[in-house]
């Protein structure tokens, strides 16, 4: 990749732009409905304007994507399976924070249902029992 020229000026009011037009997006919709990616895009780029664009903001920004990504990605999979009746964990803290036993025992329980659930009943029926807590 070949190193190209970058104005410093010009950079920060293209990232105010693309934040300014974010943020009227997020009101345009709503947050009931705003994806969790413009939210999450809308902060990072935010800061960036405010503390400057180096490789944290880079990395956090990354981050965030990743985040909002995971949590779009449930939402659409509990629009999509109303009737799932385990709360699903997004998982989009798993890289960087412990999600504690709790969490990790509320993702087991819906891993679990959502095999049987895809095996049918018959099938269901020949796991080897859930172990109870």
């Amino acid at each position: 990749m070949t190193a190209v020229a970058v104005e410093t000026d010009a950079a920060l009011e293209l990232l105010e732009l693309a934040a300014r037009e974010i943020r009227k997006a997020i009101e345009e919709l709503g947050l009931s409905v705003t994806p969790h990616s413009l939210l999450f895009l809308a902060g990072r780029l935010d800061w960036a304007c405010e503390q400057g664009v180096n490789v944290l903001a880079v990395r956090l920004a990354r981050e965030a994507a990743y985040r909002a990504r995971r949590c779009d990605l449930r939402d659409a999979f509990i629009r999509l399976n109303p009737t799932f009746a385990v709360r699903i964990h997004d998982g989009c803290w798993a890289g960087t924070v412990d999600v504690g036993d709790r969490d990790r025992e509320r993702q087991r329980r819906a891993q679990r249902h959502e095999l049987e659930l895809s095996m049918g009943d018959r099938f269901a029926k020949m796991l080897v029992p859930e172990a109870t807590s």
